[in-house]
């Protein structure tokens, strides 16, 4: 019997099918009646997991430095010590022994004391002068509020001198008064200087809350 009568053989057939239907079957039922699930279960074991830290192990120590290996010192040869003649042995005659003790008493010395040093002198520093204070502005053409007439001198009366002509300069304080005066030209003899001054001195001028000086001229005449 051939190899393809075999295949054709109806009764294997038949028991393979019969074969195929029972093991859906059986699927079917075990998917229904939760059997798969329980077979499962039964025949998977629970996984335990474990995390498995990897070993690093520690650095080397640092090798060790290397040893400083001093140079050895040169060798110095000792120098042989220079040849010193044996010293010349001189035999003195004997001489007698003398015994003589003489005692110095020392002069005494009184103590000198020196007098204390004189103290330090002193020294004042003066203070600083004050500025000078600012010379007052000098105007002219200025006339006086209020004036007297001079006198001639006596003494240019009885000489016959007919006059003279004067230039003054007149210091005027806050409130207008006279408060100096001085001649810059003309002749200052024969008492022209005097009266001036004099005279001067009662003059006023415009009071201008400052001080300032006025130069004007002054001519002394003689009337008949």
């Amino acid at each position: 019997m051939d190899y393809a009568s075999s295949q054709r053989n109806a009764k294997k057939h038949l028991i393979g099918f019969t074969g195929v239907v029972l093991l859906h079957v059986f699927i079917i039922y075990a998917l229904v009646t939760g059997l798969a699930n329980k077979t499962l279960k039964v025949l998977v074991k629970p996984l335990e997991t474990k995390i498995i830290e990897e070993f690093i192990p520690p650095p080397p120590p640092p090798p060790p430095p290397p040893k400083k290996v001093e140079p050895m010192p040169p060798k110095v040869e000792a120098t042989p010590p220079p040849y010193v003649p044996p010293p010349e042995v001189v035999v003195a005659a004997p001489i007698a022994p003398v015994i003589s003790s003489v005692s110095i008493t020392p002069p005494l010395v009184e103590p000198v004391i020196a007098p204390p040093a004189p103290p330090a002198p002193v020294v004042v520093v003066a203070p600083p002068a004050p500025p000078p204070p600012p010379k007052p502005k000098v105007r002219t053409g200025v006339k006086p509020t209020h004036k007297e007439d001079c006198t001639y001198p006596r003494e240019a009366l009885r000489k016959g001198i007919a006059g003279g002509d004067f230039l003054t300069l007149r210091n005027v304080d806050e409130k207008g008064n006279v408060t100096n005066v001085e001649m810059l030209e003309g002749k200052h003899t024969d008492g022209f200087e005097r009266e001036l001054k004099r005279c001067l001195l009662s003059w006023k001028f415009e009071a201008d809350g400052d001080k300032y000086q006025v130069k004007a001229p002054f001519e002394f005449k003689l009337t008949d």
